[in-house]
């Protein structure tokens, strides 16, 4: 962050005078000239090697030593383009804008301007300047070889007295500030030069401040200072003099020069311009990420991912005793799913089969699809002339293992004698040699093994209590965290989840952070326990707001409590995934109508709504440079399916199996993002605060000293498990855990943290703060739904109407003993059939109850129990998943005992 420099403070002693902007003229087009400076911080923020010291000299080294020279002979700088290094360290220095001009006129007798401009016309001042270059410097190479220089220390002295080399190691995290879509917008830029020449006339009149600019400012006011002739002039036209620029100043610590300054502008902005001086996406981001992370090496993407190989059957050749006169062999290929695709058939009298020009059989096999082969071998003889089709011998060849475990670009050539028993033979009348009835030999070719798609299938974790320093980067990963109070410890919810391969390997662990009061949440992927991405919510301090940009930029629309989390990986910034949830509408009660006076009005159904997700990528794809579409997906879709496809992943959120095409390298930013949307889901989701945060069980078992995959040296330690508190256990049944309030604070957690992980929609629970089932089915009556769908009243209310009511049919019926056993017995079954709450002790005592009933013969419990069922696997379907929420609270009042 940079600063005007000051003496001392001078507080206004009269009313503040009123701004025009029309009062600050600026000569330079700064919306343009900010883009422009974007490409070119882009362009050095790809080559890394610019910020390192060794490289640096060598690029100060050549600004001073060859350009400046060659522009004091030339004369028209403009008409002249540095190489990208030189250009860098040119940068840094225009960015001290006196020190600059000191320097270049004692060095080069004149005051050197400088213009940015578009890249077309980049493009042909470098061919031009390389052309002179040359014929200057015969010795020089125009473009440095960064590779090369970065291994060639130098002792050189810079004859400037500005330090350029210091500036290049201060403004490197410059352009990760500003990197972000919207500060190429137009609208946002033009907001952004406006509050750049309220800033000027708040230094004007207010000379003896250190004032601090957002980052909006300060883009455009490093865009002016690059025009140095021109920003001289203009300045000096507003204050009367030039205005400084000082980056030396980035201690943002508690009382700080930089911290108390910061309060200072933001009181004088406030009494200036009845305004606050922060604005949405324009704070500080936090240091770059770049490097942080690690990278997911090709190699391991490959043994990750399934194969594909070419198989090519060449040669069937069997051996069979004598009696077998009439038989079929038969060769096929069986997938995970136990289908099966025939590749070749044989029937008597050949026993060999080869083919020189072409191979018998063809399929392309897939390790994440296929299985195995296996050669059946069909008796044909029959008894009485009748035709018979019995397999009598089987063998199968592991191809899977095969293909997954060859790592050479080479063909794989099989030669297999298989022996085949006969079945039907007992194994005690017959020895080793007696049993193998029958003997086939294969010759196969296999194509070298390609890298397929990435199959990917979640095991959800449980939920510890631990508490996580906000000040140990290591354990959270390039995640921008504010500062507890001194002695406030910083507990969180942690969950590490394991996602395994198509072989059932370990392919990444995601561990899944809540915490309330860093109010944050964060998606870590790790591969053989290293970080290789990581997403977490960002708000409006780095993202604007929709009416800052234009439709077409990544923003928040507060007003729909849309939520947003930055994927990050080893280059940087990746991608934004945000939330939003759309639909949701109460239900409106019906009004009787009173015969013979008015009809009635029927009520409206209420609507649980969707969300709906959005991804931007930030990494340029194509020669264009520019950013890939925005993509939306609804969760679920109209058909009701909770898939969604992003770039080159499909992720089936309610079985947990995710999907990466073969093309992509991706696949750790991928499933961050999968996590990410999963996350979302919970923290979207319209509901009312009831608590604000879990009680810890300290009496529960602790399972380890830290979460995996944290080593024994981190700082984190666990401290216990969420405590289902009363509360917890009537909302067990919600369709995602609790996660952050999206109302007013939008930073209060939901009750009811559970450990055991649900199935319905596993990644969704996986991600939430308790791994309660999304949507369990219980009793389900026709006036319970009725009052449902009518009725706009709170969760409580909805879900003691529907005990009430369920309890009130039943007990007409019956004891009241009878009664509970009944509601038991639907909540074992209905439990047990979408997968949920043990089971089997479940069915087991949902069947005991069964019996109980049938020996009363109370034939009208035993009807309704049935109906409630029924009813109740019904409501399995999505559309009635928040009706079965609250029935699903209904029981737990009703029964305590489930």
């Amino acid at each position: 962050m940079a600063q005007a420099g000051s003496s001392q403070q001078r507080p206004p002693q009269q009313p503040p005078p009123q701004f025009k902007e029309r009062s600050i003229q600026i000569s330079v087009n700064l919306v343009d000239a900010a883009i422009r400076q974007l490409d070119f911080l882009e362009a050095v923020n790809a080559r890394p090697l610019l910020f390192d010291p060794t490289v640096a000299d060598h690029a100060v080294c050549r600004y001073e030593k060859y350009w400046l020279p060659l522009v004091q002979k030339e004369g028209q700088s403009k008409d002249l383009m540095p190489p990208l290094d030189v250009r860098w360290a040119m940068h840094c220095h225009m960015l001290s804008p006196l020190a600059y001009k000191e320097d270049v006129v004692r060095l080069t007798g004149r005051f050197i301007d400088n213009t940015l401009h578009p890249d077309k016309v980049t493009a042909r001042l470098l061919a031009q300047t390389r052309e002179l270059w040359e014929r200057t410097y015969p010795g020089v190479s125009f473009e440095l070889d960064l590779e090369w220089a970065s291994r060639q220390p130098i002792e050189y002295q810079s004859v400037s007295r500005f330090d350029i080399r210091g500036s290049i190691s201060r403004q490197k995290a410059f352009y990760y500030q500003v990197s972000l879509p919207h500060y190429r917008d137009g609208d946002f830029l033009k907001s952004a030069l406006l509050r750049y020449k309220k800033y000027l006339f708040l230094k004007k009149n207010n000379p003896g401040e250190f004032l601090v600019p957002c980052y909006d400012m300060d883009l455009v006011w490093h865009s002016h200072m690059l025009h140095p002739v021109l920003y001289e002039k203009d300045t000096t036209a507003v204050l009367g003099r030039a205005l400084n620029h000082d980056d030396s100043v980035n201690d943002r610590g508690e009382g700080s020069k930089l911290f108390k300054s910061d309060l200072r502008t933001r009181e004088l902005w406030r009494l200036f311009y009845k305004e606050d001086f922060a604005r949405q996406g324009c704070m500080f981001r936090g240091d770059p990420p770049r490097g942080k992370l690690q990278q997911l090496p090709q190699e391991s993407l490959y043994m990750l991912s399934s194969k594909r190989s070419r198989i090519s059957l060449n040669l069937v050749e069997l051996t069979l005793p004598p009696e077998l006169n009439r038989y079929k062999v038969v060769i096929e290929s069986y997938n995970v799913f136990g289908g099966a695709e025939r590749l070749f058939k044989m029937s008597n009298p050949n026993t060999v089969a080869e083919r020189r020009e072409r191979p018998l059989a063809v399929q392309d096999f897939v390790t994440g699809h296929h299985r195995f082969l296996k050669v059946d071998l069909v008796d044909r003889r029959g008894v009485f002339g009748c035709c018979n089709s019995d397999v009598m011998c089987s063998v199968q060849l592991p191809m899977l293992e095969r293909l997954e475990q060859h790592y050479s670009v080479e063909p794989i050539a099989i030669e297999e004698e298989l022996r085949l028993t006969d079945y039907r033979r007992p194994a005690a009348a017959a020895g080793p040699e007696d049993s193998v009835w029958a003997k086939v030999r294969l010759s196969l070719t296999c194509s070298p093994p390609e890298r397929h798609s990435c199959l990917l299938k979640l095991e959800p974790g449980s939920y510890l209590v631990a508490v996580i320093p906000e000040y140990v980067e290591s354990l959270w990963g390039p995640v921008p965290l504010g500062r507890l109070p001194a002695g406030q410890e910083n507990q969180c919810l942690v969950a590490t989840h394991r996602l395994i391969n198509h072989m059932n390997q370990l392919a990444f662990t995601v561990r899944i952070i809540h915490s309330t009061r860093l109010t944050m949440s964060v998606v870590q992927v790790f591969y053989a326990n290293q970080m290789i991405a990581v997403g977490h919510l960002v708000g409006t301090d780095q993202l604007p707001l929709v009416s800052q940009v234009s439709k077409q930029c990544i923003a928040l629309d507060v007003a729909r409590m849309q939520r947003a989390f930055l994927v990050k990986d080893h280059l940087g910034d990746w991608g934004v995934v945000q939330g939003t949830w759309i639909g949701f509408r109460k239900g409106v009660p019906g009004k009787p109508g009173v015969k013979g006076v008015s009809r009635g009005v029927p009520g409206q159904p209420g609507s649980p709504g969707c969300l709906q997700l959005r991804f931007n990528g930030l990494r340029a794809r194509g020669k264009s440079g520019a950013l890939p579409a925005m993509e939306q997906r609804n969760l679920p879709d109209d058909l009701g399916h909770m898939k969604i496809t992003v770039r080159d992943m499909s992720v089936d959120l309610k079985s947990g199996v995710v999907s990466v095409s073969a093309s992509c390298k991706d696949v750790g930013q991928l499933v961050c993002a999968a996590f990410c949307a999963a996350t979302l889901e919970v923290l979207c989701q319209p509901r009312t605060v009831r608590e604000r945060q879990n009680p810890v069980d300290s009496n529960a078992p602790v399972p380890a000293e830290a979460p995996p995959p944290f080593s024994a040296t981190d700082q984190a330690r666990v401290v216990g498990v969420p405590k289902p508190s009363a509360r917890s256990l009537q909302n067990r049944g919600t369709s995602a855990s609790r996660g952050w309030n999206p109302t007013a604070s939008r930073c209060a957690w939901r009750p009811g943290f559970s450990t055991t992980p649900g199935c319905h929609r596993m990644l969704i629970t996986s991600a939430s703060s308790t791994a309660a089932p999304a949507a369990v089915a219980l009793a389900a009556l026709s006036a319970t739904e009725a009052t449902l769908a009518a009725t706009g009243a709170t969760e409580e209310t909805l879900a003691v109407a529907a005990a009430a009511e369920a309890a009130a049919v039943v007990a007409a019926a019956a004891v009241v003993a009878a009664a509970a056993a009944a509601v038991a017995a639907v909540a074992a079954a209905a439990a047990a059939a979408a997968g949920e709450l043990s089971c089997q002790s479940k069915l087991k005592k949902s069947a005991e109850l069964c019996g109980e009933l049938f020996r009363q013969k109370n034939t009208f419990l035993i009807l309704l129990f049935l109906l409630l069922i029924y009813e109740s696997l019904l409501c399995l379907r999505y559309k009635y998943r928040y009706k079965l929420e609250f029935l699903f609270c209904s029981v737990y009042h009703c029964v305590p005992e489930i």
